[in-house]
């Protein structure tokens, strides 16, 4: 089956930086944010985009949030974790 369903972009970039559809997010209330996504876009699928500098301290907490917000890191797909090009 191909999937229709966009895609948003969670983004982390080398600076610690967070962004959930391009809008910045602290990672305080990144969980928060998650939630408010997932009520106002039931279907919608977020995908993680790191850049590989991002600080693996700051990708945890990504996760953790993620997890807070009852999402589940399905880390058995490489696509969904994409590095920048070079």
């Amino acid at each position: 089956s191909v999937e229709t369903t966009p895609r948003t972009a969670l983004s982390v970039t080398a600076e610690s930086e967070v962004y959930l559809d391009n809008t910045p997010v602290a990672l305080d209330q990144l969980a928060e944010a998650v939630r408010a996504f997932r009520l106002a876009q039931p279907a919608g699928r977020l995908e993680l985009k790191a850049d590989e500098k991002a600080p693996l301290g700051t990708l945890v907490k990504v996760w953790d949030a993620l997890a807070a917000a009852g999402l589940k890191v399905n880390t058995d797909v490489p696509t969904k974790i994409l590095l920048n090009p070079e």
